[in-house]
Order: structure tokens, then sequence, then C-alpha cells
């Protein structure tokens, strides 16, 4: 069955070319062979070779020459593997020390070797508690090795080496540690065991020996010198006989489970609670830091989007005629615009700032043909943008001239409004008889005056065509919603409340009442605030009339020529009152009547309409309708080669444009900007693929000329932020990075002194069978635990840290819950975190995988 064949063995200390360079013979041409069943004492001094020969015959340690043959068949060419089979199959080890693993469970321990034989939970099991209590340990099952007697813990170690039903069991001093009582009762067991099996025992207790074994061998100086019971050769052939046919169960691969991996770790890491958890603590700080970065980095990225989603209504993506690529406009004014030309020191030199700033206006600014646009937007394109957008909205640059008259303020141009700029015109100027004053009055003409663009003189506007997303932002107060083109919308705030710029500038509020604050103001003197009210009726109530532009130009004269007759409020005011009050009361204006009341509503984050007066897109199809029926632009449109205003020749096509412009002729082909309002953040970004794809088709048909640019203004801020955010999460998250790169390198040193700490474990692994991967394994596992204990911990401390983060962030900014970890990136933090100390425990690891398991085991 077992036969050693002019077994050698011999230790090398230190390196050869080194003058302490020495070689050990322990062993010298051992030649033996054993029974399948018997039980062999090994008998001699120390240092005779006794353990040496058992690690041999068990495979723990390798013979210089000779042959370990195993049931007929020679280990010289035997791997790792075929070893690592060999010890789990068909060797069984009891040691001295026992080399109990003390983190496990009595029926853990014996479990051991099961586990790499592939036995599934339950067998293992039954198999376990059968051999405990074939040794009389039934009821310690679940107790620890340290709570166990010397004798008990000796007779867990026989367990484990028979709970895989081995043909070899090998006994290193097993009564070397144990008193004469309990060493009597384990020696029992064991010539109980080799009744059927082949035990073979090293001691230094001749009497014991002689008493219980069948075959003393004694060694000396690494030879045998005496054999009582040699087995013949005729005995040998005998049992192969009988072993003939019968499959040699160290064929079959030993291999240990990531999980029992995993469980041997844990269990170790158990024993040391304190420390694991420091270990782990420290391990995390780095993840913290890195959640709460990517937490305040992922908010405010969130809010940043959140911003964009709500102001899509307000900020649609625009195309205009003629526009600037804002995006070139903001490197301009970013970018390093010295001049790098060296000049030489003879004189002063011209820096030509100026003129390349205006080159890279001119270069950043492009024409857009939005006729060709518009076509597509209403033919082949239509189905798909539709898909995408809540409404398209095209503007023709059409004004709205609208007046209001009453009995306390006569007629009032409300729209644009030329009610502050007439009371800051005809203001008597020698009431400025102070620098204070002087100061006070000019301040207002440039707020105010008639070419003031510091305050909006427009309080009217056109309604996004899309009643669906009006009713989603505004509640109506009172009233109905605005259908037809003569009707139009009150536009309250949040507080029922209209300002009283804007009630001044629509004619609402007393003018003599706005003569006074203004001159208080000039006069340094504080004015009593605006206390009226008005009833949702009396704004219901409420009538203006439109006048078309073209109606202002009118035949004084006579004489065939027209002028505008606004131009008369400079040179002959009351003969400008006259003819607007004939306008106003003549059937060429338009009535218009309000519908409605609306505020916005208490869930909208934000709004799309910023006027008081809100119209839909009917009165400006109307008023370019009635406008260009007009007989002067009918006039103008049939005889392009005359001006119908002068009677004078156009000098070139730019004079005839500037006319119907003048006189507010509208080509509904052509607009002079499109808005696009999406449906959603996303339906944004598909809106701009759907423009590239009709430029490249553009292109593509030769047609460059129709290609058109769009802007996106609250994108291009935002995007601008996002780049912003993104590169400081990166800059700090490279700071925190340091911090976990540290926390794994400890991991791994913290791992390395486990390896030394558990050597003696390693060795136990090695003699049940597992291999260098197995042990490798473990380490690893437990480097893995580590790091996702290290990443779980983080991650939770970071979102228990979150909460007063946002108090405190709320306070300082104003903003909700801005901190946010986003789950997914926590779940990449904690696999982060465990990739890190998976790649810091291989060193470790691989240094466990290489010890000598005969060593290991010697280790205390």
């Amino acid at each position: 069955m077992l036969k050693l064949k002019h077994i050698t063995k011999v230790y090398e200390l230190g390196k050869k070319n080194d003058k302490n360079y020495q070689k050990i013979e322990s062993l010298k041409g051992v030649s033996i062979e054993f029974r399948k069943s018997e039980f062999v004492s090994v008998l001699g001094p120390s240092g005779c070779g006794k353990t040496t020969l058992l690690n041999i015959i068990g495979g723990l340690d390798n013979y210089t020459s000779g042959d370990l043959v195993i049931q007929g068949k020679s280990t010289k060419n035997f791997k790792d593997s075929d070893w690592d089979n060999y010890r789990n199959h068909s060797v069984g080890f009891v040691f001295q020390s026992y080399n109990l693993i003390p983190h496990q469970t009595v029926l853990q321990n014996v479990e051991l070797a099961l586990t790499l034989s592939g036995i599934n939970k339950t067998e293992r099991k039954k198999r376990a508690t059968e051999v405990l209590n074939k040794v009389g340990l039934k009821d310690k099952l679940n107790v620890k090795p340290n709570q166990l007697s010397g004798g008990q813990m000796q007779r867990v170690a026989i367990a484990r080496a028979l709970v895989n039903d081995p043909e070899i069991i090998l006994a290193d001093e097993p009564t070397g540690a144990l008193d004469s009582k309990t060493s009597v009762q384990i020696m029992e067991l064991l010539k109980e065991i080799s009744k059927d099996k082949l035990i073979v025992m090293v001691t230094h207790n001749p009497e014991l020996a002689e008493k219980y074994s069948t075959r003393i061998v004694r060694l000396l100086d690494g030879k045998i010198i005496d054999d009582t019971n040699p087995c013949e050769s005729e005995e040998v052939k005998t049992e192969e006989s009988k072993t003939k046919g019968k499959k040699d169960k160290s064929s079959n691969k030993t291999h240990m489970s990531f999980w029992t991996a995993l469980s041997l770790s844990f269990k170790n890491l158990l024993t040391k609670k304190a420390r694991t958890f420091l270990v782990s603590f420290a391990g995390s700080i780095g993840i913290i830091g890195i959640c709460l970065v990517l937490a305040i980095s992922s908010g405010f990225s969130n809010y940043v989007n959140q911003v964009q989603q709500d102001t899509l209504s307000t900020y649609p993506v625009e195309l205009s005629n003629s526009s600037y690529d804002m995006l070139s406009l903001m490197q301009i004014f970013m970018s390093d615009s010295t001049d790098e030309t060296t000049h030489d020191n003879d004189k002063v030199y011209t820096n030509q700032e100026l003129t390349e700033m205006l080159k890279k206006f001119n270069a950043s600014s492009s024409k857009s043909d939005l006729v060709s646009f518009k076509e597509y937007l209403e033919g082949d394109g239509k189905e798909e943008i539709s898909k995408y957008t809540t409404a398209i909205q095209y503007s023709y640059g059409v004004d709205i001239n609208a007046y209001y008259q009453n009995d306390l303020n006569g007629l009032i141009c409300a729209n644009p409004t030329t009610v502050f700029s007439d009371i800051i015109s005809s203001y008597d100027q020698t009431k400025l008889d102070s620098a204070d004053k002087i100061i006070r009055y000019n301040l207002l003409k440039y707020m105010f005056g008639e070419s003031s663009t510091y305050y909006s003189n427009e309080f009217w506007s056109e309604m996004i065509d899309n009643q669906e997303l009006l009713m989603a932002q505004y509640d109506i107060v009172q009233g109905s919603f605005a259908d037809e083109y003569n009707e139009i919308m009150i536009v309250l705030d949040e507080n029922n409340e209209i300002s009283d710029y804007t009630l001044y500038g629509l004619g609402l509020l007393d003018q003599d009442e706005l003569n006074s604050l203004l001159d208080n103001y000039i006069n340094g003197v504080s004015s009593e605030g605006v206390t009226t009210t008005f009833t949702y009726d009396e704004l219901l109530n409420l009538e203006y009339k439109l006048i078309l532009e073209s109606d202002y130009y009118q035949d004084l004269n006579g004489d065939g020529t027209y002028i505008d007759i606004r131009t008369l409020k400079t040179t002959d005011e009351a003969l400008y009152n006259e003819k607007i009050t004939e306008l106003y009361n003549s059937d060429k204006a338009i009535t218009i009547k309000v519908a409605g009341i609306i505020k916005p509503n208490e869930n909208a984050s934000t709004t799309s309409i910023s006027t008081t007066i809100a119209y839909s897109s009917k009165l400006t199809e109307y008023i370019i309708e009635q406008n260009n029926s007009n007989t002067l632009i009918t006039q103008q449109l049939e005889n392009t080669t005359t001006n119908v205003l002068t009677g004078e020749a156009f000098s070139s096509v730019t004079e005839l444009e500037n006319v119907l412009s003048s006189l507010g002729y509208v080509d509904k082909t052509s607009p002079e900007t499109i808005y696009l309002y999406p449906t959603s953040f996303e339906a944004k970004s598909k809106i701009s693929d759907f423009i590239s794809d009709y430029n490249q088709m553009c292109i593509a048909n030769g047609e460059e000329d129709k290609v058109v640019t769009y802007s996106d203004t609250i994108g291009t801020m935002m995007s601008s932020i996002s780049v912003i955010i993104s590169a400081i999460t990166y800059v700090l998250i490279a700071f925190v990075a340091v911090s976990l790169v540290v926390s794994s390198i400890m991991i791994g040193i913290i791992t390395y002194i486990s390896v030394i700490e558990r050597t003696k474990e390693i060795g136990v692994l090695r003699s049940v069978g597992a291999s260098k991967r197995d042990v490798k394994r473990v380490f690893t596992a437990e480097s893995l635990i580590i790091g996702l204990t290290a990443g779980l911990l983080g991650v939770i401390i970071s979102f228990i840290l979150i909460l007063p983060l946002n108090l405190i962030i709320g306070n300082l900014t104003g903003i909700a819950n801005m901190a946010s970890l986003p789950y997914v990136g926590a779940i990449v933090l904690v696999l982060i975190s465990m990739a890190l100390t998976f790649i810091a425990g291989l060193f470790p690891a691989q240094v466990a995988s290489k010890k000598d398991p005969v060593i290991a085991l010697r280790t205390e």
C-alpha cells in the first residue's frame, strides 16, 4: 500500500555561494513498506529524522531523492495539486499540539477537510457528528477548542484526521502533551482505529509503543536500524490484489470554495472585533470624504438640472435669423488677448485689442435661414419635432400698440408705455436748482427716460402656445382662459399683487400721484406707498384698443406723402393728441378685453409669462393679417421701385425693406425668431440632435446657406456651471483618494500581520489538503471583508453626516437638501473600497500561500 524506496532528505541552510552554506542530511536512503492496516510506532532520539519521515509520508515535505510509492503509484512526478489531493483523501494528521483552529467550533474544525472535498453542508455535518461521537465528543460539537481539556482537544484532532476516511493516520507525538491517564485513552483509541487503517506514530515513549503498536521501527541518524515486524512482499501482493479495481480517492480534486474562505476569515476577524473595527474605520475615512464630496457635487448637479428642467418653458431653444454663438463669445472674454508679437525697444507700438475683439465678434455672429427651417418644421420634420416639443412659437417682431382711456388719466399709451418718459421729458428744469436734484433727475431719466432700457416699458407679451402647460403653472383667479384674438389675461404675482410701476405704466393709477412721487424723489422727500386696490370685476371690465403700425402713417397735408403721427409728439403735441384720439376712436382700432385673471400655481417652480398682460398667438396672427392688408402696404408690395410714403424712387432693395418694416409688414414665412419648447429636460438634447441632423442634411445637399444656429441660454449657463462643479469634484476626490490609498496600504499591512498570526492555521489547512491557492483565497477573502466593512461603514456614516451637512448648507444658501449621495455612487464606492483592499491584500496573501507547511505547523 505505502512504500518508501531509498528516500533521502537534505536541508540546505544559506545560499550555495555563502561561506555559511551547509547541507544537513536528515534521511539517508530510507526504504520501508507498510501494510494496509497496522499500528507502526517510529522510535529514535531527537534529530534522527522521525518527524521528517512522517512529513514525507504525509506529503507535507518533499523528499530529495528516492521514491514514495502509494498504492503502487510513484510520486516522483506528483504536482502540488496531487499532493493536496493525497493529503485530503488519503492521510489524516494528529499533532502533539493538536493544531486546532481556535476561532472555529469543534464541529467546524472536524468539517474542515470535508469542505475541501466538495461535500455538501448536510453531509458534512452528519459525517463530522458521527466521527465526534465515535471519539466520545458528541456533546461538545459547538464549543470552541479553548473550552476543552488537552485530551478532548486531541480527540478532536483524531476526529478531524478520521472524518474523510483516509487510509493512513499519521500521529506526531500524540500523547506528548497529555498526562498518563489521558495518554492511555488516546492510545486505546488509536489502537482501535488501526484495525482497519494504517497508523504511523512518532513517539519518544517506548512503553506506550511496546504496549499498543503492532510494529516498531527504530531510526538513528536518518537510517532505519530496526524493524520488529517488517512487511513481506507476499503480504503487499495480497493487499494490492484486494484493493485492485477500487477507486483511488486521491484522484478527486480538492477545492476550497470562496464561501468557505470567507467563513474562515470572517470568524477569525470576529475574534479581534476591536482591531477589525478600528482598521475598517480607518479604511472608511477616505470613503467618507469621497462620499461627502460626491454627495455635494451630485446634489448640486441635480439642483442645476432641476433648475434647467424648471426653466424649460422660460428658456426654450431659440433660433434667430441673426445670432451670436454664446459659447464663442464666452471664450472670447475668457481668453488671453495679449499680443504675443515681439517688438524692438525703439518705439511704442499699437496693441490691436479692439480690432481683434471685433473680428472675433464678427466670427461668432451668424445668419440663419429660418424660412427654410420653418418650412421643414411644418413639413418633413413636423412628426419628429412634435415628439420633443410642447409648443413651437414664431416671433415676427410685431409691436403691440395698446392704449387705455379713462376719466382719471385720459388716453394713455399703455404699451409700450410712454407714461414715465412723458413726465420726465416735461419736467420743469427750473426746479433743478441743486447738484443733488440734478443727479436724481438724471438717474430717473436714465432709468425711465424715452431711450432707457433699464426698466422694460413693455407690459404685454405673447403666451406660450400650450394651454395645458400654462394651466399647470397658473391658477385662474377669476374669469376664463383667453382663447380668442381679442382676449387677454391679467397676470398677478403669488400675493395677488401688481407692481405700482406697472399700474402707473398701464394708466390704472392716477398720473398726478406719479408726478408727485417722482417730484418728491427729485427733491429728496419721502412718499407714502400706493394703497389702491382693485376688485376682480374692475380688472375684468378693462378694455384696451390696439392701433396697427401702418395706421400711424397718415397723409396730413393731402399731397400724397405720409408721416408717422407719433413724430408730432415732440413738434406739435396738440395735433398728435388729436390724431391719436381719432385713431383710438376709429373702426381701425382693435378692441381688446380682459378674459381672465391668473396667478402662479403654488406648486410651480417657474412660470413662463414675465409681463402683467398676456395674449395668445391668435392676436399676433390677427394683427399681421390686418396690418398686411393696409392699403399702403399692398401698394408698396405692388410697386417695389417707388417709396409710397414719399413718392421717391428707391435706390436699393434695403430702402424697400426698411419702408415695409416701418409700416409693420410681416412675411409669415420668415420669422425673426423660432422658439422650441421642450417637453422634458431629456427632450432638449433630442431637439439639439434634430437641428444637427437638419444642418447635416443641408450640407449633404450642398445647401450650406440653409444651416441654422441656435442658442440655449440656460443650457449654456448651466453647462458651464456643471463643468466647474465637475472640475472641483475631481480635484477634491483626488485629494481625498490619497487617504483611501493610504488606508488600503494600512489594511494590507494588517493583513500581513494576520498572516503571521495565523501561520499555524496555514499549516493546518495545508495538512488537510488545502492548496496554495486555497490559502491565498483565505487571506484575500479577509482583505475583502475588511474592504467591504470599511466601504459600508464609510457609506453609512456619510449618509448620517449628510443630514447635518444639509442643514448647514440650507442655512448658508437657502437650498434645501442640497447634498444627496446617489445609491449607485455609494455601491460603486463600496466596490472600490473592496477592490483597493483586495489589491493591498494580494502581497500578504501570496506570502501566506508560499509558507512551508512543515515550518508553519511548528510556529508557536
